[in-house]
């Protein structure tokens, strides 16, 4: 692991201990993403950290596939590597926004499926955010049940 890829994987574990902390409040922004706004010393940002799942690739057939059978097969068996083992299914995408302007711009963007030694750093930061939401979540719900 290059000394960068060390220097990015401490970032995000400090990412992790800020949200455990109570310091950074995540929001669920899709069904499959958490986003958190922070003001920086260059400005305000958006981070967003998105778990996506990959599918297993299509076999090889002269037929037109049937999409329902590839997605019965895509649900029941996990991916395969061609050494016979599991692959992980899931990735993660973790984005950074700038909000300072008259539009969001894109100023870092990390994919576990490029950078797959990071995958277990973004793993507990995505659980660490889901975390937080659900506790932001119970505290509403003890409220309105006073």
């Amino acid at each position: 692991m290059s000394n960068e890829t060390n220097n990015l994987g401490e970032y995000i574990a400090k990412l992790q201990e800020l949200t455990r902390l109570g310091d950074i409040g995540w929001f669920k922004a899709t069904p499959a993403a958490y986003a958190a706004i922070r003001d920086t010393a260059s400005g305000r940002k958006r981070m967003t950290i998105l778990r996506a799942t990959r599918t297993p690739a299509a076999p090889v057939d002269k037929r037109p596939p049937d999409t329902a059978a590839l997605l019965r097969r895509a649900l029941s068996s996990p991916a395969q590597s061609e050494g016979g083992e599991a692959l992980r299914r899931a990735y993660f995408l973790f984005l950074v926004e700038g909000l300072g302007g008259p539009s969001k711009q894109t100023e870092m963007m990390i994919d576990t499926r490029e950078k797959p030694e990071l995958y277990e750093a973004f793993e507990r930061l995505f659980e660490a955010a889901k975390s937080s939401v659900d506790a932001q979540s119970a505290r509403i719900l003890k409220e309105l049940v006073g």
